[in-house]
């Protein structure tokens, strides 16, 4: 007899880490506290999905947003009656114990389409894991794509973290440490220094909006996050000139925001800060650093992240479940009514969401 469980919103930690730490590839991605953490960022409501077949058993995260909300839609569409969920921004997709098949992957799908079809929820989004390559695990109960590369550092050996390197960054990381260039950890004790080089940064770049961030959102990882997240910064003469925010388990570790004050860019700080987190790693008993990947395709980020290791790159796919396709044929109607320039056919994955 299979069960078919959804745990959804606050006051839900406990049972929702419970199950989430079960998996033995459990990531911080899966955790309660990061649902909420983006839920904080706007990111929507927060659910967890929990499955056990005959077989297996398998649960995975989500974010519910309100398609009305979204500024694409200009107030043209009522609130509550259509809805969207998407994995949270950064790595996820099922995480899977047992042989999860085709039969049970039906087994579970027939409950959560009911579910969705029900709360009004017209499509599914899913940033799969890199790390755990979990992409064929509802491979025939949703569409999937592969659109990019992301870089990770196998952090098992101090020695193979330097040699995966290519020779320019090892060469900045030399020319870093010549220049007098220091790497110091902390739990968010410099957290306004943090703030101000990330946001300079940002803007620098030219950023969209939703990679700035209320303090409020800091000050949940610091107090809710604090044992998954450690700040790095990196110094010259005595003042802060790069730093980094990064989250681990007892297997993974990944590159979440960072930023560097333009003017000392040429003393090459990420590649040592970088370097030292992987090593800091490598201390710790974890397997990976995930760097993840570039803005697009490829890019300049993408570039800087792969010269950290030739051996590290994994694809990055995304998958898509359309529940409604009344509901999502018409929200693309909507949309081309809006803006008579709007192409249905666009390759955006939630095509609407273009």
């Amino acid at each position: 007899m299979s069960q078919f469980k959804v745990i959804c919103g606050k006051g839900c930690a406990e049972e929702w880490n419970a199950i989430v730490k079960s998996f033995e590839n459990w990531d911080i991605y899966y955790l309660y506290e990061y649902l909420e953490s983006m839920a904080r960022h706007g990111d929507g409501e927060q659910f967890l999905f929990y499955f056990e077949g005959e077989k297996s058993r398998m649960c995975y995260p989500v974010h519910k947003k309100d398609i009305a909300d979204a500024p694409a839609f200009q107030g043209a569409l009522c609130h509550g009656k259509y809805f969207d969920i998407s994995t949270p921004y950064g790595y996820g997709g099922p995480l899977v114990e047992g042989d999860f098949d085709e039969a049970e992957q039906e087994a579970f799908d027939a409950p959560y389409r009911a579910y969705c079809l029900e709360n009004h929820i017209v499509t599914q989004f899913v940033r799969y894991h890199p790390l755990l390559q979990n992409q064929y695990s509802i491979a025939h109960i949703s569409e999937t794509a592969d659109i990019k590369e992301t870089i990770a550092i196998d952090t098992t050996n101090a020695d193979l973290i330097f040699q995966n390197m290519d020779s320019k960054n090892r060469n900045m990381i030399r020319k870093a440490e010549k220049s007098g260039v220091k790497i110091f950890i902390d739990d968010g004790e410099h957290l306004e220094d943090f703030i101000r080089i990330y946001e300079l940064t940002m803007t620098r770049l030219q950023a969209k909006k939703n990679y700035f961030f209320e303090r409020e959102y800091y000050d949940y990882l610091i107090s809710d996050m604090g044992q998954y997240t450690k700040f790095f910064y990196a110094t010259m003469d005595d003042q802060i000139i790069s730093t980094s925010i990064f989250f681990y388990n007892d297997k993974f570790m990944h590159y979440h925001l960072s930023g560097t004050l333009v003017e000392y860019r040429t003393f090459a700080p990420t590649n040592l800060l970088l370097y030292k987190a992987a090593l800091w790693g490598c201390e710790h008993g974890i397997q990976k650093l995930h760097l993840g990947g570039g803005t697009g395709v490829t890019d300049s980020l993408f570039n800087f992240k792969k010269q950290f290791n030739k051996n590290g790159h994994l694809p990055f796919w995304i998958g898509r479940t359309i529940f409604d396709r009344a509901a999502y044929d018409y929200l693309l109607d909507v949309r081309q009514k809006l803006n008579p320039d709007f192409d249905k056919n666009n390759e955006y994955y939630i095509q609407y969401r273009k």
